[in-house]
This record gives C-alpha cells, structure tokens and sequence, in this order.
C-alpha cells in the first residue's frame, strides 16, 4: 500500500487533498472501501459548527456513517483529523467529535490529531478570509478574541511522526493568536473601527505544556494567505 486517502471533501478534506501530492480524496458517493491505503486521513463529516449546532443530530448520523465506512477500508494506517475543541468545550459539535475519536480511536493502527484552526491557502471561515475579501462577517469581529492555529501544510509529516513513534493522539496548534494583532497587522485601518470586547482565552498545550506549532511559522502562512489568489 502506497497510496494516502482523504475521507471528506469539505474545507479541510479538499485543502489537503491539493496539499498532498498524489492523494485520492473521497466525497459522500464514493467508495474508498475498494482501495488500499498506506495512510487513510479522515477529515469527515462537515466541519460547519453552525450547521451541526442547528442540526446535531444529522450531525451525529454522518458521524455514524463515516465510521461505518472506515471500519471496512483497507490502510496501513488510519489518522482521524479532530479538533481542539474536544478539549474544552461542551458543544454538540465537541461532543459528536468526541464520539468520533473514542469510535475510530478503537481501530487498529488509528491516530487521532486534534488540530487548532485550519490554515491553508484561500480557506474560509476565518478572519483572515474576511479581511482578504471583505466578508459580511468582517464588522462583527473581536479584536479581543484569540485562535489557535495549525498549518495544513504541516499534516502530512505530523502525521507520519506520530505513526513513527506510535502516538495515540496529540494536539497540534500554535500559542493563542488574538484578532487584534491580525488586523493590525493586515488591515490597520479598521482597528478603530471593530469591537474589542473580553473574551476567555482557550490554550490548549500538550501534556508537557508546550505547542506543536511555532506562532513564527504561523505567521509565515498568515503572510503567504494574502499573497495566494487560488
């Protein structure tokens, strides 16, 4: 088995799918069951927290799905993309990603990553996004408000570390990052013109106390976002 699959072709599935060269991506009518695998990367079911939170219960049946469908594919090794949000929030859709992991984490061969914000080229639902293309959802921003960051360019070889030295799961993310500073930094000019109100600050390290992921290299991709056009 040579070949990395993706199970899910939303924001994160398709994202890596353009990331990892020579990956097969799998979307809700096909069948990754019929091939092998050398890593099955599972970025299912749709990541929309405002959708799973106005229907969980949908959620939780594709949640349901996609376990059935990785319980009956062919890999060496099975990753499962999470969340950060397992760690601290009791949300509906914490809790089904929670279901989640506890069900593909007793496969066989299976890591769990639970990563902080998604960050790849032209990938919505951030702030960045907003800035770059003056959403609608630019006014309501927090400038108090922080994220936690990962790099999707990064999961590839994060993922084959942690089945290098048979890590059962890990965080991965940056230190939290505020709003603030990012707009500061990008557009400025709307500093004065955006709230700033007191938001809890969620940090959530490794064991050790530490992150996976340098604010430095953050940063860097902050950088090259506004640069991307594709």
């Amino acid at each position: 088995m040579s070949q990395i699959g993706i199970i899910g072709t939303g924001r994160i599935g398709g994202a890596l799918h353009k990331l990892i060269a020579g990956s097969r991506v799998y979307g809700r009518n096909d069948n990754p069951r019929s091939h092998p695998h050398s890593m099955l990367i599972v970025a299912a079911p749709n990541g929309n927290r405002i959708n799973v939170l106005a229907n969980p219960t949908k959620d939780l049946v594709d949640c349901n799905t996609v376990i059935n469908t990785v319980k009956q594919c062919q890999y060496d090794h099975l990753v499962y993309v999470s969340t950060l949000d397992v760690c601290w929030s009791d949300s509906a859709y914490a809790n089904n990603r929670k279901y989640l992991e506890d069900s593909i984490g007793k496969l066989h061969n299976s890591h769990i990553m639970r990563i902080g914000k998604a960050l790849a080229p032209n990938l919505p639902r951030s702030v960045l996004w907003d800035i770059k293309n003056t959403s609608e959802w630019l006014p309501k921003t927090n400038l108090a408000a922080t994220t936690q960051w990962y790099p999707l360019s990064r999961l590839e070889s994060d993922a084959a570390n942690m089945i290098t030295y048979q890590q059962k799961i890990k965080h991965f993310s940056s230190e939290p990052i505020t709003n603030g500073a990012i707009v500061e930094h990008f557009a400025p000019e709307l500093v004065g013109q955006l709230s700033s109100t007191s938001a809890p600050v969620v940090n959530v390290t490794n064991p050790n106390g530490t992150h996976t992921v340098p604010n430095e290299q953050v940063w860097q991709h902050f950088e090259q976002y506004f640069v991307d056009i594709t």
